[in-house]
């Protein structure tokens, strides 16, 4: 068995549901989400980290000292941990390697603004220390991290020490120092936006109007495509939950201004091509967006002007099945320019920074409209790790209403750019009244090793609340 169609259980979950279908009131939870009230935050969420420890780590600039404040948060206590790194790492790239550290490459150097540097650190989210690791080859200001399926990171763009953008792209083996790889050589804007595909290809797809692909195998760089838009400056991405190698654009500041206008391209197609897909209600720049277990997109914040003016308030969700977006229930605070958003464990949604005004002092957890549509399946045990290929059994005391396993890997966000998360269906089979037998995928690839949140859903889509289980060869 398969994981079922999508969008046949959505024909079900109305069907049985049709109170749920029937509701329209802009307040109702069932339809338009619940949001928590804003909490508290003793650090400015400019990077967020979903750690496999359970926790979120947080980190922004320094607060009157050589390194920069992080902080991390745990959802179920509720507790914050200081956890002192002792060098400026903001406006750093990031991204959870294999073992479940986070690696922290470049930053600001504070003795000059927007000037890279060429430190590397590792967090480890089960000690809360940070470790630093061996020096780039060339200092980097907004970078970007792609993680390959075979344990390397890719560290592309950034400003360099003459704060000029450097061409430059390097590779992190485990147990080595950075190399600079041949064939890599391209200039990309700032922050690119990079993506693995399941053919071990890394998609760039912006801001730049220009698509190209770069196979690290054969390391060089082939054009695709132009984006219709042109340059989607401040925009965002996302690869598309159940259509393998498709990419969602959204949004940004295209040569028309803001735009709410949303693009997609499948690098399956023969030959890939731009195509736009439904426009968000709501133009937006410096918006997060977030896989959410019942595959749908989850877009939150963004403005109209600048970095931190007309804010707009009101999220919107998107149904990659039926290419459709819904306004979900406004927040409080204002998420521009350094906020983000990440996936919880309990199936809720995190957002926290904006450096300016009371947003950075602020959290808000939004809990979407699933987890109002009836009581939630509960996973009484799965492995700790799995292997790719492997079957393996998941002890569940309503397998029988199982509609879909999937594993979705951590958020670790920046400026809007989130190269780690993804959307991985499990096909499953039900092993009597307690156990789901699940095959583990066996494209690497499609799934790197690391670690993943563990979700089971019902025929109403409602999700389980996550265990997290290591991928491993």
């Amino acid at each position: 068995m398969y994981p079922r169609d999508p969008s046949l259980v959505r024909l079900l979950a109305i069907a049985l549901v049709p109170a749920f279908a029937s509701a329209s009131r802009a307040d109702d939870p069932a339809v338009v989400g619940k949001w928590v009230a804003p909490k508290p935050w003793p650090v400015i969420g400019i990077h967020a980290a979903m750690m496999p420890s359970g926790e979120v780590l947080h980190y922004s600039f320094p607060g009157g000292g050589p390194g920069s404040v992080a902080m991390t948060w745990d959802f179920e206590t509720q507790i914050f941990t200081e956890t002192p790194v002792n060098t400026d790492v903001f406006c750093s790239g990031l991204s959870l390697l294999p073992n479940g550290r986070l690696l922290v490459t470049g930053g600001n150097d504070y003795g000059c603004q927007f000037q890279g540097r060429f430190d590397t650190y590792r967090f480890d989210p089960f000690t809360r220390t940070w470790t630093q690791g061996a020096n780039l080859r060339r200092a980097r200001w907004y970078p970007t991290n792609i993680r390959l399926a075979d344990n390397q990171t890719l560290v592309v763009s950034g400003l360099n020490r003459n704060c000029a953008t450097t061409p430059v792209m390097e590779v992190i083996k485990p147990g080595q120092d950075p190399q600079i790889v041949p064939g890599g050589e391209r200039y990309l804007s700032l922050y690119p936006w990079m993506h693995l595909l399941s053919d071990g290809r890394v998609a760039h797809v912006g801001p730049e109007a220009e698509t190209y692909t770069f196979d690290p195998a054969n390391p060089a760089w082939t054009y695709v495509t132009n984006a219709n838009d042109g340059y989607r400056f401040n925009g965002t991405s996302v690869l598309v939950p159940n259509q393998p190698d498709a990419v969602l654009a959204i949004g940004g500041t295209s040569f028309s201004g803001v735009t709410n206008t949303v693009e997609r391209i499948d690098f399956n197609d023969d030959p890939p091509a731009w195509e736009y897909a439904s426009a968000m209600s709501h133009a937006r720049q410096h918006a997060n967006a977030v896989i959410l277990p019942d595959g749908n997109v989850f877009v939150i914040g963004g403005g109209l002007t600048n970095e931190y003016e007309d804010p707009v308030l009101i999220p919107e969700m998107y149904d990659p099945d039926t290419d459709t977006w819904t306004e979900m229930a406004p927040h409080v605070y204002s998420r521009m320019y350094h906020s983000t958003a990440v996936l919880l464990p309990s199936g809720r949604v995190l957002c926290a920074g904006q450096d300016l005004g009371e947003s950075a002092l602020f959290a808000e957890v939004y809990r979407p409209p699933y987890l109002f549509h009836g009581p939630r399946p509960v996973i009484g045990s799965a492995p700790a790790v799995v292997h790719y290929g492997q079957t393996f059994a998941v002890q569940t005391a309503q397998a029988a209403e199982i509609a879909s396993v999937v594993l979705i890997a951590p958020s670790n966000v920046t400026h809007s750019v989130n190269t780690g998360q993804r959307y991985v269906p499990l096909a499953f089979t039900i092993n009597g009244s307690n156990e789901l037998l699940v095959t583990a995928p066996s494209n690497p690839n499609a799934a790197p090793r690391g670690y993943y949140m563990l979700f089971i859903l019902n025929d109403l889509e409602v999700p389980s609340r996550a265990v997290f289980v290591r991928m491993r060869p």
